[in-house]
């Protein structure tokens, strides 16, 4: 679970998680009960949209709170309060349909940003033939991520290998054509000195 605020340390008293049972998100005026007490009434075995009705008609101040649950079935329900300060609103949808596959392809994403940052500071140390194998690595993770196909171009790039780097960026702009533009921003922004360069040759600049 995952919780987004302005108030700082939400993570201590808004995510309630329990394996084989469900998951309760409590914010906005956080009563903190709403994460146990919704876990029990998933635990004796109500429904998502039933333990949500249970808490909302046990709380008084229900008006101010937004509450999220899934239960283990997947299924989602949520209450944003009227009185709850704008912007305010909730989305439900089911969990994944295959939510353990899903979970292993994010965790290969995560491997190949590793990778990719590693490229970026062996080819910075100017240990090229390291960083086109952490680039390789990063690509074999995450096959068809036009982000990972596009730094991994410019690195490339940085190495001398222009034309293999233009078929790369070329497949990333096959599946969205603001990729040049990206690489044309990130060279005019000099936020990273080094890649000026090779952003430009990988763009014929």
């Amino acid at each position: 679970m995952a919780i987004q605020s302005c108030w700082p340390f939400v993570g201590a008293g808004c995510p309630w998680v329990e394996s084989g049972v469900g998951a309760v998100a409590t914010q906005s005026f956080t009563e903190v009960a709403h994460g146990p007490n919704g876990l029990a009434r998933l635990r004796a075995g109500e429904a998502a949209a039933e333990a949500l009705a249970s808490l909302k008609a046990t709380d008084p101040g229900e008006a101010v709170r937004q509450v999220g649950i899934v239960d283990a079935a997947g299924r989602a329900a949520a209450h944003t309060g009227a009185r709850c300060v704008e912007a305010a609103g909730h989305l439900t949808s089911g969990d994944h349909p295959d939510p353990l596959d899903e979970l292993e392809r994010l965790v290969r994403v995560h491997r190949a940003y590793d990778a990719l940052d590693r490229a970026e500071k062996r080819g910075a140390a100017g240990d090229m033939a390291g960083a086109g194998a952490a680039g390789a690595e990063a690509l074999r993770l995450a096959p068809g991520d036009g982000q990972v196909m596009v730094w991994q171009a410019i690195g490339m790039a940085g190495g001398g290998l222009i034309e293999p780097a233009r078929g790369l960026l070329g497949a990333a702009t096959a599946m969205n054509p603001r990729w040049p533009e990206f690489v044309r921003r990130l060279a005019a922004s000099g936020a990273q000195p080094e890649l000026v360069e090779p952003a430009q040759r990988l763009l014929g600049a």
